[in-house]
């Protein structure tokens, strides 16, 4: 986290009307001067330094309460047209993120920042969605997560894979924002040079999605799973052999975690489910 916030300290040209708000917490000493490891900080960016703008006492990152506070705390003291969420740390898929190291490791689950977003658009009285969530963590480009996060925001940047330990490049696309550059530009700015840096060849992943299809993909997708449910129960060592062949993440039989576009035409292909091409297809 030191890295990235000295990355933010160096891109040169914020204008006026463009805040970068941080909260800090999580660890038991930072090796950025001045912030505490036993306080939740509050600072913005100003002339390329953190400004203080409070120390409040200690609590979970990993708590409901403590996400609603912030970004209640940020949309009122510096509201904006266009508002991105970052949560940074570990991530654990279902497990959540934004571990806390002083509080047993209590994580951020998918549920909590569900219920910290609902708190928040009935808090703010907020018609239309927050432009994007990044997780700059581990394995949080989920179905499910983007099917939670989908009433809340425009998009949502993350990977399927685990990140590498030094995240995402900062100081590559916060001059994409500075220089007004539409949110799409951006957040493939985020992707590409995540993966640059981090080597093309390698297993890395970083993707952008528009959750604004995601009612459409999540009615297609329950449709097809309810048409070969039956088929599934009466195959159940076909359907595991499917789910078997699917490119996978890190430690699948903790996590469980494949390709949502891997199975589907896996499963298209599976001669025990040709009869559910239409439904198949229509999630594809």
């Amino acid at each position: 986290a030191t890295r990235d916030i000295n990355e933010i300290l160096s891109v040169n040209g914020q204008p006026d009307d463009v805040n970068i708000v941080i909260q800090t917490g999580g660890a038991r000493s930072w090796h950025t001067s001045g912030i505490s490891g036993n306080k939740i900080g509050r600072y913005h960016v100003e002339n390329k330094k953190l400004k203080q703008d409070a120390s409040l006492p200690n609590a979970s990152m990993g708590k409901q309460e403590t996400l609603q506070s912030f970004v209640n705390w940020g949309l009122e003291e510096y509201p904006a047209e266009k508002t991105g969420l970052i949560l940074w740390n570990h991530g654990g898929a279902f497990e959540g993120c934004c571990y806390d190291e002083n509080y047993y490791s209590d994580s951020l689950e998918a549920q909590e920042i569900k219920a910290a977003m609902d708190n928040v658009f009935e808090t703010q009285n907020l018609n239309e969605k927050l432009e994007f969530i990044g997780y700059d963590c581990c394995l949080m480009q989920l179905q499910d997560l983007a099917e939670f996060n989908s009433p809340y925001f425009n998009y949502m940047v993350g990977s399927e894979e685990t990140e590498a330990g030094e995240g995402w490049d900062y100081d590559h696309w916060l001059d994409d924002i500075y220089a007004g550059d539409d949110t799409e530009t951006v957040l493939a700015e985020i992707c590409d040079t995540f993966l640059s840096d981090n080597g093309w060849s390698s297993d890395q992943t970083l993707s952008v999605l528009d959750l604004n299809k995601m009612d459409n993909y999540f009615n297609k997708f329950e449709a097809m799973s309810a048409a070969i449910k039956d088929k599934v129960n009466s195959n159940k060592n076909t359907f595991k052999q499917v789910i078997n062949s699917c490119k996978k993440y890190e430690d699948f039989y903790r996590f469980g975690l494949f390709d949502g576009k891997d199975f589907l035409n896996k499963l298209a292909s599976n001669s025990t489910f040709t009869s559910f091409a239409t439904q198949i297809n229509d999630a594809k």
